[in-house]
């Protein structure tokens, strides 16, 4: 009868031994192989970027050149000049008329009532002729400069004096073509020499700025109030 509980003991501490041996045979579970890492391939060159401009070249006097404009603008320039200097003698005679009361085509007249006509009707010549050549040149993409012109026009108008003694009071019709070609030898004499002006680069302001600034509370009201940037 001592047997059996001998043989249940033995049986029962050989179940600890047993369960090692199993585990001790069974396969170990290996670790998943890591994928390889990544190459990756070196970067391309970039090019370096062209470098800033402060202020945009479209911004800049570059007026395309038209050599073609060039005979228009002449033939235009001419006869907007000579009616402008055609209008401006016969307003130069008014204007002398008022300041001498001698006539100049029925009387013998002195040298000042030469001067009295004279000057004004140059002045006034030469300058409408050069306004009217300087607007038609800068329609046709001229260059050329206003007081070129304006020189120009004094010039040719104050070059019919030299034919008074050939021409006499004829001279006066050739105030006007006269004040016209000078007017337009100066404008395309300077536009000839025009160059474009460089850009200066821009500089940040110093002052301070403000702004009116309105808007609404989450209440309902009305804020107001100025923003500034120093």
């Amino acid at each position: 009868m001592d047997l059996l509980p001998r043989l249940v003991l033995c049986i029962l501490l050989s179940l600890p031994a047993m369960g090692r041996a199993q585990t001790a045979d069974a396969p170990m579970a290996l670790p998943e192989p890591s994928p390889p890492p990544l190459v990756t391939s070196p970067p391309a060159a970039q090019t370096p970027p062209p470098a800033g401009e402060i202020i945009p070249r479209d911004l800049e006097d570059e007026r395309p050149d038209r050599p073609y404009l060039i005979v228009p603008r002449v033939l235009l320039g001419s006869l907007a000049g000579t009616l402008a200097a055609a209008g401006g003698t016969f307003l130069g005679f008014l204007v002398g008329s008022q300041i001498n009361d001698c006539d100049l085509f029925d009387h013998v007249c002195g040298d000042d009532t030469l001067y009295a006509y004279g000057i004004p009707t140059l002045l006034a010549a030469g300058s409408l002729s050069s306004l009217a050549v300087y607007g038609v040149g800068n329609l046709l993409d001229g260059r050329g400069s206003f007081l070129p012109t304006l020189l120009g026009g004094f010039v040719g108008a104050g070059a019919s004096i030299a034919f008074q003694d050939i021409a006499g009071y004829g001279v006066i019709v050739l105030i006007a073509p006269l004040s016209a070609l000078g007017a337009i030898l100066g404008y395309e004499i300077s536009g000839a020499l025009w160059e474009p002006t460089p850009a200066s680069p821009q500089r940040a302001s110093t002052n301070i700025q403000m702004l009116p600034l309105l808007g609404l509370t989450p209440g309902g009201g009305l804020l107001g109030g100025l923003t500034g940037r120093f």
